[in-house]
């Protein structure tokens, strides 16, 4: 039976995550299932929409998700560049370039 599933880079890197301890077997792992995405609003604004699908991933059956969403109307876009950057980070080192947004077309 095919089912949706979230396709966003957050979630894929949880899966990937997922799918390495439980091929390791890791003991005692738990992970959860949070994201975090800026919606961008223009002028440095945003919307934080941060979804919980933990409760859904330990009872597929009868767990509900979860979702916060908050106004970053101040410093939508420095949150999202830190995000965006934690992840180059994580992926390539902190010599790694740094991500900063172009200017406004």
């Amino acid at each position: 039976e095919k089912k949706p599933h979230p396709k966003a880079g957050e979630f894929a890197w949880q899966m990937g995550e997922m799918v390495a301890h439980a091929i390791a077997n890791t003991p005692g792992y738990e992970h959860s299932r949070l994201g975090a995405c800026i919606a961008e609003c223009g002028g440095g604004a945003g919307v934080l929409v941060a979804p919980d699908f933990t409760e859904c991933v330990r009872d597929p059956l009868n767990g509900a998700p979860k979702v916060q969403v908050a106004d970053k109307r101040e410093g939508g876009e420095a949150y999202k560049v830190e995000w965006v950057g934690k992840y180059i980070t994580r992926l390539f080192g902190v010599e790694a370039r740094k991500f900063a947004p172009g200017p406004a077309a």
